[in-house]
């Protein structure tokens, strides 16, 4: 086997010690020759259909009907090339009748991943890749999640799920210069109701006809009064190092949400099943919660957890490109590298097909984890609680709250008596 992780924590004790970090997990084993069938795509277009200017066909882009089918591979290998690591060396791993046996010849990481079946992955990689992308190849960035929100859940689910969506939840541990035309394509990318076009440059909505962004998207920030009151105070706010410049502009104060809704007597108790309010969080985490038709109990039509902070370096803006191979094209432009997970109960559906029992992703329910018995769904068979270390119902600041930035005024001292994180 070969076991993939990701993670949102640095390789630091302070980081997997004191903070709220998220990690995804799984083992795959080697290709057989009986490989598991790979499920239909219903949004796979005609490649003949397909064709640019100068009569070729686009670059990967969009999946097509005869496309290979190997998605998650694909996207691992993609990211892992990114980095130039050609390195050809013998590894040591499980073929033939002797497990410790190492590979025949010298080959590269991205060859030693491609021995391995990953046809049963539970999630979707969004990577992001540094470069000037071509829209149209979606491989990276917002576009990728755009793109996989569209093929993943936008196949709503009738079973339970209403047509009410809440706004989506966006909760990072930085936050870039941002502005208002940006957030509100971004919000237009990963909202699930908005994406029932496939145009991946474009607003679903005129630029007179926006929603106000408060009713689409919630940023769960602490205040710094959360962070004062954190197990490493005020330093413990050192990795969250946003600024006031970027903090405090006003299209972003009405999106604010606490961290906790929890008052400072119930940090020892109270509703807090994960223990987590008194940590600072490092984990980002991209939510679109949804109701069940039954009661109003908040279900997850999809979870992301990333690298990714909000902000363009991260996802990408889009542009006008006028130089180079890609001019009079739109491109990506993306500054760093990060990679998250997707999950949705379609790609969940790998799970569960583990068994010998026909699972309709119809029938699979993401739900928060709250330490009590989940939620009774009508027609559910299978329940997938996540530990989401926030309220799908997230508390707005009050008039008295103050975003957390490193730059601000934080005079009042934390339990080590400091006024300040560094």
């Amino acid at each position: 086997y070969i076991r993939v992780v990701v993670h949102t924590a640095n390789l630091l004790p302070g980081d997997t010690n004191f903070k709220v970090q998220g990690v995804y997990a799984q083992d795959f084993p080697l290709k057989g020759a009986n490989a598991a069938p790979l499920f239909t795509n219903p949004y796979k277009r005609n490649r003949s259909d397909e064709q640019t200017k100068e009569n070729k066909t686009t670059c990967r882009g969009w999946p097509f009907e005869d496309d290979n089918p190997l998605p998650f591979e694909d996207d691992l290998v993609t990211y892992l090339e990114s980095y130039r690591y050609l390195t050809k060396q013998s590894w040591f791993y499980a073929f033939g009748n002797d497990p410790d046996s190492p590979s025949s010849e010298p080959i590269s990481l991205t060859q030693l991943v491609r021995k391995y079946d990953y046809s049963k992955a539970w999630a979707v990689l969004i990577p992001s890749v540094p470069g000037r992308h071509v829209v149209t190849c979606d491989d990276f960035g917002y576009v990728k999640l755009r793109k996989t929100i569209i093929e993943k859940v936008c196949k709503h689910h009738d079973a339970e799920i209403s047509s009410k969506r809440a706004p989506v939840l966006c909760q990072f541990s930085s936050i870039g210069s941002l502005s208002s035309k940006w957030l509100q394509k971004f919000a237009s990318a990963v909202d699930s109701s908005c994406t029932h076009t496939t145009d991946l440059v474009n607003n679903c909505f005129p630029e007179k006809d926006q929603p106000p962004l408060a009713s689409r998207l919630r940023i769960i920030w602490p205040t710094s009064e959360e962070i004062r009151n954190s197990i490493e105070g005020y330093r413990g706010g050192g990795s969250m190092p946003g600024t006031m410049k970027n903090i405090a502009k006003d299209f972003l104060v009405p999106l604010y949400h606490r961290w906790t809704t929890r008052s400072q007597s119930n940090f020892n108790g109270g509703d807090d099943p994960l223990k987590t309010a008194r940590y600072v969080p490092h984990i980002k985490t991209f939510v679109q919660p949804a109701y069940g038709k039954a009661s109003m109990e908040p279900l997850i039509e999809w979870i992301l957890i990333t690298s990714h902070n909000l902000s363009k370096a991260a996802w990408g803006e889009i542009q006008n490109c006028s130089t180079g191979r890609s001019a009079g094209n739109k491109v990506l432009f993306i500054r760093h590298w990060e990679l998250g997970v997707f999950f949705s109960p379609a790609t969940l559906r790998n799970y569960f097909d583990r068994s010998d029992e026909d699972v309709d992703d119809g029938h699979i329910c993401i739900v928060p984890y709250t330490g009590k018995n989940g939620p009774k769904l009508n027609n559910s068979r299978h329940v997938v609680e996540v530990p989401l270390p926030f309220d799908l119902h997230p508390c707005p600041y009050s008039d008295s709250d103050t975003p957390w930035s490193v730059d601000g005024e934080n005079s009042t001292p934390d339990s080590f008596g400091r006024i300040g994180c560094y």
